[in-house]
């Protein structure tokens, strides 16, 4: 019997860190959002997606139209939505908006939501793959020396 050997370490190490890479590549491209204050370095008709807390007396609404100010870190956006989920913007509320950038440097928003904190859940799920890994590695030691043992006289 062979136990996990040195280049099985390897490739099981490998597999993670590209796994790591695919996954943080996706985030940069696909889902990370920027502050209000980067809105301005976004190409006009570019797509945005912004997070910040909505702006204390900013809410307007005109018919279908709302507006309001995301501010966060000193900078802010002025964000026009049409759409659903209306009753989603409130006061002081964090939201990540989704949009195309205006000429005027506001956003005309496509979506709107609660801006999430996935991070508590990836490093959850890290520390516990982490535990894991390191519990089977603990494992495999012990049935090596175990095996290295049986075969002694």
């Amino acid at each position: 019997m062979s136990g996990f050997g040195m280049k099985s370490w390897l490739l099981v190490a490998t597999l993670l860190l590209t796994t790591a890479g695919l996954a943080y590549d996706r985030y940069a491209h696909a889902l990370a959002s920027v502050p209000p204050q980067a809105v301005a370095a976004a190409a006009e008709g570019g797509n945005v997606r912004v997070l910040g807390r909505v702006r204390a007396g900013s809410i307007e609404s005109n018919g279908d139209a709302l507006g309001f100010v995301l501010e966060d870190g000193g900078g802010a956006v002025r964000v026009a939505y049409r759409g659903p989920d209306r009753e989603t913007v409130r006061e002081l509320k964090r939201l990540l908006v989704s949009g195309r950038r205006l000429a005027d440097g506001g956003i005309e928003a496509d979506t709107v939501g609660i801006a999430a904190h996935y991070g508590f859940v990836a490093a959850a799920y890290g520390l516990a793959f982490a535990l894991l890994l390191g519990f089977a590695w603990v494992q495999e030691r012990a049935a090596r020396a175990l095996e290295q043992a049986l075969e002694q006289p």
